[in-house]
């Protein structure tokens, strides 16, 4: 197996889909002139079953849009794809601005002569690469106009102005987008209709840590456990629109513990990495110190009442704010009935842990009304 494709196989992908690739790669090799865009991405996309349904729609021909919110992925995956398949990749991300010429090419003169200088699209259709989509729905009419023509099932570019471009039949398209930003609009059927859709999904604590051991192997376990926690907590809190999702960024994460690693504090990397990216000043000088301070509390009060209950408190785990305390099976779902019942929300996961997500501006007297209503509910039982 050539050494690209190790990647997959160590996540279990289908062995029919990793021949498939292979074979692609095989019949489709990348001129010299373009080996220079074939660039190996910073980092891995892990996800046994979003890998699997984008190796399949590529290989069979169709074009790819990534739908989905902030930090999960969609740039990463493309960008792995794009390595996997060994194809040239090129990145176009959409603004007010971008316009045909911006994607096919415009007119220079040189040599005495008025020559097409080739845009990214024009140069992807011709050496059989991957063209990346950014923010796609952010693609005004000229620009639609394109898109429409390029992602036609007949596989060449027709557009008044230039000369008719015939695909390679390497070439796929991958768009991205999601809702919400400034700018953005809602794709027309006839444009969603051109690509097979994949809806990210958010990204999972067991898939967080595989990426921060892939990027820092010799990280500690309590500072893996802190940044892991913070991005959750962000994650958690974006998700329902408790904060923004400015500060949600998983680069920017990276960043901070590269920080770390080169000797600065992890208050100042995080500042740098994530709390800065807010710009709210709420946000900024309360949020991510609050999440840290707070998720240790926490932890500290309930480890107390484990100690207390030690027959019916098994396990207490936090990721920041992320809270699950492992009860006897045979309290469980009493405790969490009783805690309803005490306007505390939480969840109750694989029967017998309770799972809290409290807001990142949660205080300690908040964390002591909780505590004091459990400690209520275990002594009575």
């Amino acid at each position: 197996m050539q050494k690209e494709l190790q990647f997959l196989e160590e996540q279990d992908i289908s062995p029919t889909l990793l021949a498939q690739v292979e074979a692609f790669r095989e019949e489709y090799p990348v001129d010299k002139a373009a080996l220079q865009r074939v660039n190996r991405p910073n980092i891995p996309f892990y996800g046994k079953e979003i890998l699997e349904m984008a190796m399949a729609a590529l290989l069979q021909g169709s074009n790819l849009l990534l739908s989905g919110a902030k930090a999960t992925g969609k740039n990463i995956l493309a960008e792995n794809l794009a390595w996997m398949f060994g194809r040239p990749s090129y990145n176009i991300s959409f603004n007010v601005n971008t316009d045909s010429s911006s994607l096919i090419g415009t007119d220079t003169f040189r040599n005495n002569e008025v020559q097409l200088r080739k845009g990214s699209v024009y140069r992807c259709a011709e050496e059989g690469g991957f063209g990346v989509f950014d923010e796609i729905n952010m693609a005004k009419n000229d620009a639609a106009s394109v898109l429409h023509a390029t992602l036609d099932y007949r596989r060449m570019i027709d557009v008044p102005g230039y000369e008719r471009i015939e695909l390679h039949p390497a070439t796929r398209f991958i768009g991205t987008m999601n809702y919400g930003y400034a700018g953005t609009r809602e794709l027309n059927e006839a444009l969603v209709s051109r690509f097979l859709v994949i809806d990210m999904p958010e990204l999972s604590e067991e898939n967080l840590r595989k990426i921060i051991r892939h990027d820092y192997p010799g990280i500690k376990e309590a500072a893996e456990d802190a940044f892991c926690g913070l991005f959750l907590d962000l994650q958690t809190k974006a998700q329902n629109s408790e904060i923004s999702t400015k500060a949600l960024d998983l680069r920017g994460l990276l960043g901070s513990l590269g920080a770390v690693e080169i000797g600065l504090s992890p208050y100042q990397a995080v500042q740098m990495g994530i709390t800065n990216k807010a710009f709210d000043i709420f946000e900024k000088e309360h949020l991510v110190e609050n999440a840290g301070k707070m998720g240790k509390y926490f932890k500290e009060k309930l480890t107390e009442l484990q100690n207390k209950y030690s027959d019916k408190i098994t396990d207490v785990r936090n990721a920041g704010l992320l809270i699950g305390i492992q009860l006897e099976d045979s309290i469980a779902k009493t405790v969490f009935n009783k805690l309803f019942e005490n306007k505390m929300l939480t969840s109750l996961c694989g029967g017998n842990t309770i799972r809290i997500a409290p807001p990142l501006i949660i205080k300690e007297t908040d964390i002591n009304i909780f505590i004091d209503t459990l400690n209520n509910i275990l002594e009575e039982l």
